[in-house]
């Protein structure tokens, strides 16, 4: 999961808000039974043309990055079948703008996507939008097994009882760190609390290393610690047992964290680096670290492809990982699955935007294959997204598609386990409301929200702890009612 402050964070929710006022109901799309639901109806022997939106990175070669390993997928599907053929599109701006730029087409109907590659936090702005199908109904017409997912994956897509899309590459934040840095600074382990992880940013920049730590101010840190430390992100149980009308992260717990950050970044062991930018913008605290600036940072486990690639450049930097530092070491929470799920668009059913019944079977056709445990697998060693089956760990790699000399993810697992520390996380804690992304409708806004108060924390010497997350949850709260009060909430 990366996420960019440069798109207008307010932006999704006002097209939502304008979107329901023109888009009818999902009722002709919207149906359990399999005699009539769209998902389970026979392909035509003409090919039907669908478009995928995705927001994978791109590499800054030709033939690296996640876009690319998603287009090679694409391309394989296509091959596999006659009846479907598949379209896919880079969005170039991240989730945030593929998902704005989709609310913007429902206008126009022009080019207006089939399938969604989303960010999983954005799943009650999918649902509210009134323009994505909710995929239960392909589960039940077509009798789809689930019983594969993990069970927090599966969860994290749910509002209610109902799933509304299909988790696929999955992340966490976990440690980077350079092992020949460690070596040099003395340090013989990852650390695993955030005092420990001060103290080494101390003894590397005493070694050399004048940054000591990369510290990135990601917004999706402080939901994450939430989790961590059993607490909500926001009311009414993360916005699970009802909508989200407030934000509640302001607690000792994040007080905690964000001064131990904080006092990091004062005391110049830490140095600031935004959660912004696309390419090579969006890894400044990487590159901080092959330039020999900084010894350890924290990012998505997401990055390890793109690491790994580049690590032959850097003769420096021996990749170590190690799971995310705690503030206790002894949290009884649990690690919030991040990432990206796949989704059916339906359109702006209203004005005649909405898709054929055959691009729907076709859609929920190609979700399938992206779901495959052998397809899931390759994306997942290719990408270093989590696979979201437990059944992706052990299932042959797909044919053509897999890094050479392995026979499954597990084996791959074993030669490189740093891929596997996030899956580990995520699976180790509890499957609760606490532990899933939270439910909210204006995402991007309230992300928006946490994300300057970090920088404002991290860049201004007399900001404290408890007055930013006191005026970030105060911005949050008043963007959560304003959405909401849209809605009749």
């Amino acid at each position: 999961m990366r996420f960019s402050m440069t798109m207008k964070a307010g932006l999704g929710a006002a097209l939502a808000v304008s979107s329901l006022a023109t888009i009818s109901t999902l009722s002709t799309v919207s149906t359990a039974g399999a005699s009539s639901n769209p998902c389970s109806a026979t392909l035509p022997s003409k090919v039907t043309n669908i478009t995928f939106w995705e927001s994978a990175a791109a590499g800054t070669a030709a033939n690296n990055g996640n876009a690319y390993v998603l287009s090679e997928i694409v391309n394989a599907y296509n091959k596999s079948q006659k009846k479907v053929h598949v379209t896919a599109v880079n969005q170039t701006s991240g989730y945030q703008g593929t998902w704005d730029s989709y609310l913007a087409t429902l206008a126009h109907n022009t080019n207006v996507p089939n399938v969604l590659y989303d960010n999983v936090d954005n799943l009650q702005g999918e649902a509210d939008s009134g323009a994505i199908l909710p995929i239960q109904d392909c589960i039940t017409a077509t009798k789809y097994s689930t019983s594969g997912y993990g069970a927090k994956y599966l969860s994290a897509e749910k509002i209610g009882n109902t799933i509304w899309a299909l988790p696929y590459g999955e992340s966490a934040p976990i440690l980077y760190y350079n092992k020949q840095a460690f070596a040099k600074a003395g340090i013989s382990t990852p650390p695993t609390t955030l005092t420990a992880m001060a103290a080494d940013s101390r003894l590397l920049k005493s070694h050399g290393y004048t940054d000591g730590m990369a510290l990135k101010n990601d917004p999706w840190w402080l939901e994450i610690w939430s989790g961590i430390a059993g607490q909500d992100f926001v009311n009414n149980s993360n916005g699970r047992s009802g909508f989200a009308t407030a934000a509640t992260f302001n607690n000792s717990y994040n007080n905690q964290v964000l001064t131990q950050l904080q006092n990091m970044y004062k005391a110049g062991d830490a140095k600031e680096f935004p959660s912004t930018g696309v390419g090579l913008a969006a890894y400044g605290n990487l590159l901080d670290i092959a330039s020999g600036g900084a010894g350890m940072t924290i990012d998505t486990s997401a990055a390890i492809a793109d690491i790994q690639n580049y690590l032959p450049l850097y003769k420096n930097v021996t990749l170590g990982a190690a799971p995310l530092p705690l503030l206790n070491g002894n949290e009884s929470g649990g690690i919030a699955p991040g990432g990206n799920a796949l989704s059916i668009a339906t359109g702006n059913t209203s004005t005649g935007g909405a898709p054929s019944s055959a691009q729907i079977a076709a859609s929920w056709n190609f979700i399938q294959f992206l779901e495959s445990p052998s397809v899931m697998a390759s994306w997942s060693a290719l990408s270093s997204y989590e696979p979201s089956e437990t059944t992706a760990t052990t299932a042959k790699f797909y044919t053509g598609l897999a890094p050479k000399g392995y026979a499954n993810l597990a084996a791959y697992w074993k030669a490189y386990p740093y891929y596997a520390i996030a899956y580990n996380a995520v699976n180790s804690g509890p499957n609760n409301a606490d532990t899933l992304p939270p439910l909210i409708g204006p995402y991007y806004t309230v992300a928006t929200d946490v994300a300057n108060a970090e920088a404002h924390l991290l860049t201004d010497a007399n900001a404290t702890p408890s007055s930013v997350l006191s005026s970030a949850q105060s911005a949050a709260t008043s963007d959560i009612r304003s959405y909401n009060n849209q809605f009749g909430r």
